[in-house]
């Protein structure tokens, strides 16, 4: 009989540990996920979140690096130096996304690990009934260390990673990778968020359809199980019991996650897992679904794949939020992050109205600032509009303050450069966004009501404006 085995052999074995202050906790060795290559989808690159960019420059011009909000340790096992130098940049990201009082420590290992996965990563153990276990979960060691209070592998690694010593990576650290190369950061950023529990316990048996989830006798499931849905607010696949009901789930490309916090952060739709027909022993339930958030989408960290060219700095407002709600506490919360959902004109497009109306954004030739304004409509909540022509360094201002309905509700405005990135959010005034262009090219001004990111639930507000401040 044929069966794909996601779990160690060492998982067969379940062994009782005590923890700091007496109490017997069970542990096992954490699964392991693998990353496969994808193929080139084109140039993308999505920039690290801005708090933590602006937070990084100004800690570089304090020679302060004291205020992060986690600490993360690598123990680096045959890497060069520029290898360790992209990996100490993507570490930083997550020491600056998650809180850790506890230290964590990863054993990182450059390797060979054939032509099919550029790495691979999981907790070095999971744990169970441990002291501050806020429940009878499965927790990744990491994790279990902030519930207890103290480290619970007593001065061992917490992380386990390997990356392909065959691989042609791009070890820099700007995200603008050569179209032939992977982009190193990306795939460390991904490793370590399996590590710290984006990661399940779970086995299908190709021959039978016989699916399992969690482990133990009786079953003890992982935090991240209980978001495991069939179907949009479907039933938990806690439910199902192991057999082929399961199996069938696994294998149905209809598994949700019922996470409140990663449905907000996706504009009120609960993201798809990958589950595909096909079964993909390493990456299945373990990743976001690859179809809905693709190459250069803001969301797409922890899907299975990353492709030559692509570079994804961001863990991502939905991985965030099913962090949170797994337990971890965010260093920023997401109420503060920026909305990148809207529903008119398109998910990914946007009106191009300023663009026919006007040209674009305007520029001083000289004789000042236009100040163009459409006021044929008003704008709705869950818009975007596509402006062009912007000019790297100007100063702008996109405002709805005018017209019959303006102030009618509170804006949320997010700024979207050409590339992706995020160069402004949430508003100057209660009607208006000022910012400085980081790019020349068509920006994508996206409007949401405050407090309702991606819903179509306010109508008719201000004329949208737009001006330029200086030359």
């Amino acid at each position: 009989m044929k069966k794909i085995l996601l779990l160690s052999a060492c998982l067969l074995s379940l062994f009782f540990a005590e923890d700091a202050v007496g109490q017997s906790s069970k542990s096992i060795p954490g699964p392991v996920i693998i990353c496969p290559p994808g193929a080139h989808a084109g140039h993308s690159h999505v920039p690290m979140p801005k708090y933590i960019a602006d937070k990084l420059r100004a800690d570089v011009e304090l020679r302060d690096t004291e205020d992060a909000c986690a600490e993360i340790i690598v123990n680096y096992t045959g890497f060069s130096p520029e290898a360790e130098a992209a990996f100490e940049y993507a570490k930083t990201i997550w020491e600056n996304a998650l809180v850790s009082t506890v230290p964590i420590v990863i054993d990182a290992n450059w390797t060979d690990l054939g032509e099919n996965a550029l790495g691979s990563a999981g907790p070095a153990n999971i744990l169970a009934d441990f002291t501050g276990a806020p429940d009878d979960r499965w927790y990744p060691i990491a994790l279990a260390n902030q519930f207890a209070g103290s480290d619970l592998a007593f001065g061992g690694s917490h992380i386990l990673a390997n990356f392909n010593s065959e691989f042609d990576w791009y070890l820099g650290t700007d995200g603008n990778t050569p179209t032939e190369l992977f982009d190193f950061v990306s795939v460390v950023l991904h490793e370590i968020g399996h590590g710290l529990g984006f990661t399940t316990l779970r086995d299908y048996d190709v021959d039978t359809g016989v699916g399992t989830l969690g482990f133990g006798a009786p079953t003890i499931f992982s935090r991240y199980d209980d978001f495991l849905l069939l179907g949009p607010g479907g039933n938990s696949l806690t439910t199902l019991g192991d057999g082929t009901a399961l199996g069938d789930a696994m294998v149905s490309d209809n598994i949700y996650s019922g996470s409140s916090a990663a449905i907000l952060a996706n504009g009120g739709t609960a993201p798809r897992y990958y589950a595909p027909v096909d079964y993909a022993g390493g990456s299945s339930i373990a990743h976001w679904d690859e179809s809905d958030f693709p190459a250069g989408n803001i969301q797409s960290l922890m899907t299975p794949q990353i492709g030559p060219a692509e570079a994804i700095h961001n863990p991502g407002p939905i991985t965030l939020g099913l962090f949170e709600d797994i337990g971890w506490e965010l260093c920023q919360s997401l109420d503060d992050q920026p909305c990148t959902t809207w529903q008119d004109p398109s998910p990914t497009g946007g009106y191009t109205n300023f663009n026919t109306s006007f040209g674009g954004a305007p520029c001083d030739d000289g004789g000042g600032c236009p100040f163009n304004e459409i006021q044929g409509f008003a704008v709705w909540a869950g818009e975007a509009y596509s402006i062009n022509n912007f000019i790297e360094g100007g100063s702008y201002t996109f405002s709805i303050c005018n017209g019959p309905g303006a102030g009618s509700w509170v804006p949320d405005f997010t700024i979207i450069a050409p590339s992706g990135a995020v160069d402004a959010f949430g508003s100057t005034t209660s009607c208006s966004i000022t910012w400085t262009a980081s790019e020349s090219g068509t920006y994508l001004i996206v409007i949401n009501e405050d407090g309702n990111c991606g819903d179509i639930l306010a109508t008719n507000n201000g004329w949208p404006a737009i001006t330029c401040s200086g030359s």
